[in-house]
């Protein structure tokens, strides 16, 4: 009896700084890598990490709650142009998309694991996935009406904390040293 294995090679360019391969086995490595990372937080032995971690999560909590709750109560029950309607009625999921994953984010750019730009990505797809299947079914309640101008604004609202950890990753490699190998 014979087994076999089916493989599939994706070219990904969004690793590294040259082309990889993304296969099962690596696939399997990156997510013992990223739970092992996730599970490593309570391991970080210095204190004001963890707190900066914590507080810095909390404050980005707190600004999406308050921005959510600005536009229900302030800004969307006074909105008539149509198109404006569509932005405020899609702004909860682009909040939600783009402050959730910058909770990962910012424990990413500080901690600055070994597979921290794929941890990023790979959270906010699972981020704007599952405010999509929100969309579809809800879930937690959060959606009531199925709304294509929801799923777009989750998808930009990751799109955007992932752009915003590669402007952080380029601030910080500039402030880096270079040191040249003779």
């Amino acid at each position: 009896m014979r087994s076999v294995v089916a493989r599939s090679n994706i070219s990904c360019t969004l690793i590294g700084n040259r082309p990889q391969y993304l296969t099962g086995h690596t696939a399997d490595r990156f997510v013992v890598h990223f739970l092992s990372s996730l599970m490593n937080f309570s391991m970080i032995k210095n204190q004001k990490i963890k707190l900066k971690i914590i507080g810095i999560n909390v404050l980005l909590f707190i600004i999406l709650v308050s921005l959510i709750t600005l536009n229900k109560t302030l800004i969307r029950p006074y909105v008539t142009n149509s198109f404006m309607a569509i932005i405020t009625g899609s702004i909860p999921n682009f909040l939600a998309a783009y402050f959730i994953s910058l909770f990962v984010v910012n424990p990413v750019t500080i901690l600055k694991p070994k597979l921290g730009r794929q941890m990023v990505y790979t959270s906010s797809l699972i981020i704007s996935s599952i405010l999509t299947v929100e969309e579809f079914k809800s879930i937690w309640g959060a959606s009531k009406v199925y709304d294509k101008f929801d799923i777009i604004g989750s998808i930009i609202g990751s799109l955007l904390a992932i752009l915003t950890y590669e402007i952080i990753l380029k601030r910080h490699r500039r402030k880096q040293p270079i040191i040249e190998h003779i």
